[in-house]
């Protein structure tokens, strides 16, 4: 035992088996220095709720004044409840009451009949170090780990809900973005490490400059959001006006002085957005003004023109017809094997070049979700996309294909007959394709998505886990899905050189990915040392530009492998 499993409670009304554990454990070296022992459903709630937890808790099943269902049901609705590991002790084998009580949140179950020293010990260290893996990744599923400032889906997900009580009660609230000036620059000119240090001094100043009830989110890269619950629009003007201060200042980095500086956009509640998705567009719209302006200082979206809105709906209105004509593209990115870098599959991504630009992709996916274009765009995409891996095969036999399946796609029934007759009408392995479902989109209807995705996999098709580590899934629900792909989300590996947390983290995952069955993909692999870490990591697959660029337009097999090398789409 380490030396923070300090506690154990035993919760047993029955004395000789009370005497039974407490003479296993005195057969082996548990490491426990305080061992409570309890015997009714009452005194262990009493015993969990507002105190320190225990390292561990035995739980016996049957007890003179409920059962274990009972109890968990009740800590799990009580906000005073101190999480821990919980074991239960059955009286004999019952796989449907094993299931019920570890969705429940128990960690584990023995049977009576079963024990011995090694064996009850084994169950506790197991069930102590399970808990500390889903604890590290539920931490790392809702704060960043570069400025323990809340990720971009906690984040959202708070917004969310003020904007929704706002609107209830007729509240105001303030929302800011802020990005720092040349942040580029600031890794090109003294690298990464500079540039992390100067996010976390950032973050900092940011938390002391605000009050305690405000939300400050790091949404990636250098740029943060604040979120300002009951504020007038007064008081965050004073708010935005006192931070373009407070980090506009100098940090010295070994022998140099780093110079920093914000622009910030404001949106305020009520405004004309009826959603959060469209607040946060008022802010970005707001942050994209003051950076044109000069930087260095703050604008209000209602001091911005409206050009970028308008440019949004004009591309609403150009989408339609840029799928009806074909102008929309699809690009082709290789997924290789850790061991022998063969290629293992090709993932489809959408592109759309307008008016000499590439419009961001989840841009165009959005617009065609919000339109209800869904089906329509998911037919052309596998129509063009199994005739490309039908073309690729000829020179490739195996090559998987990987297709992204958005939010509400996940949750509709009529996708899953789309796809078995587009594979069917191509000819098409069932097997041959994997279907990469982000890990935040089957949050919404998780019992829907969960229906879907078995009637796929009864169908032969492939399910992967995309972006994994972004949301707030445990891996507890990922392993009750019909997945056996899990890809590890490429912020993890991009920053693993800066934060060597992270090879913990990534290592969690394999872990208990493979744990489960599943292989593991890594994601944002540009260089060959993150190519090696990978490999130490003990991921299967790997993907990104090290490995290969996006291409688009290639006409086989060998036209992908040379263009895939040699030229990068630095817009995709």
């Amino acid at each position: 035992m380490s030396e923070e499993m300090t506690s154990l409670l035993i919760v047993e009304d029955n004395p000789a088996d009370m005497t039974l554990y407490l003479r296993l454990l005195e057969d082996v070296e548990h490491g426990f220095e305080h061992v409570e022992c309890l015997s009714t459903i009452k005194s262990a709630k009493k015993s969990l709720i507002g105190k320190p937890p225990p390292t561990c808790c035995l739980l016996d099943y049957n007890l003179p004044d409920g059962s274990a269902l009972s109890l968990l049901e009740s800590l799990q609705s009580d906000k005073g409840f101190s999480a821990c590991p919980i074991i239960i002790i059955t009286g004999q084998e019952d796989t449907k009451s094993a299931v019920r009580l570890l969705k429940l949140g128990a960690q584990d179950y023995i049977v009576k009949d079963e024990l011995t020293p090694t064996t009850l010990l084994r169950t506790i260290r197991n069930a102590v170090n399970q808990w500390k893996l889903n604890k590290q990744l539920e931490q790392m599923a809702l704060y960043d780990s570069l400025t323990g400032l809340t990720n971009r889906g906690l984040f959202l997900e708070k917004l969310d809900q003020t904007f929704n009580e706002s609107a209830r009660y007729k509240h105001h609230f303030g929302l800011m973005v802020v990005d720092l000036d040349k942040f580029k620059s600031i890794n090109d000119i003294y690298g990464h490490q500079a540039g992390d240090y100067v996010l976390q001094m950032v973050a900092k100043k940011l938390l002391g400059a605000l009050r305690s009830s405000d939300v400050a989110g790091r949404l990636g890269g250098d740029e943060f959001a604040i979120l300002l619950p009951e504020t007038c629009e007064k008081s965050a003007h004073i708010v935005a006006k006192k931070l373009v201060a407070t980090l506009s200042f100098d940090i010295t980095w070994k022998n140099s002085i780093i110079p920093v500086s914000p622009s910030i956009g404001v949106a305020m509640y009520p405004s004309k957005a009826q959603s959060y998705k469209k607040l946060m567009r008022e802010a970005d719209m707001a942050l994209y003004r003051a950076k044109h302006k000069g930087r260095c200082q703050y604008v209000a979206y209602n001091e911005c023109g409206l050009d970028e809105e308008d440019e949004s709906e004009r591309l609403k209105d150009l989408i339609p017809k840029a799928l009806q004509n074909g102008k929309l593209q699809i690009a082709f990115q290789a997924i290789v094997d850790v061991d022998n870098t063969d290629f293992y599959a090709v993932e489809a991504l959408t592109r759309w070049q307008h008016e000499g630009r590439w419009v961001n992709p989840i841009e165009v996916i959005n617009i065609v979700m919000e339109l209800g274009l869904d089906m329509e765009f998911h037919s052309w995409l596998l129509t063009q996309s199994l005739l490309k891996l039908k073309t690729f095969q000829k020179d490739k036999p195996g090559l998987k294909l990987c297709l992204n399946l958005p939010a509400n796609v996940c949750h509709n029934f009529n996708f899953t007959n789309l796809i078995e007759k587009a594979c069917e009408q191509y000819n098409v392995d069932s097997h041959d394709v994997i279907l990469e479902v982000t890990e935040t989109h089957l949050m919404p209807q998780p019992e829907k998505a969960r229906e879907c995705l078995e009637l796929l996999v009864n169908a032969g098709f492939n399910v992967a886990i995309d972006d994994f580590g972004t949301g707030f899934s445990s891996m507890e629900y990922i392993a009750d899905l019909p997945c056996n792909i899990l890809k590890i989300d490429k912020k993890f590996f991009l920053e693993l050189e800066q934060n060597p947390r992270n090879y913990k983290i990534i290592d969690a995952i394999s872990s208990l990915a493979h744990s489960l069955g599943m292989k593991v993909i890594a994601e944002g692999i540009e260089t060959k040392s993150l190519s090696l870490a990978a490999r130490d990591l003990k991921c299967d697959y790997l993907q990104g530009y090290h490995l290969g660029f996006p291409v688009i337009d290639c006409e086989d097999w060998q036209d992908f492998i040379s263009r895939s090398n040699t030229n990068p789409n630095t817009d995709a």
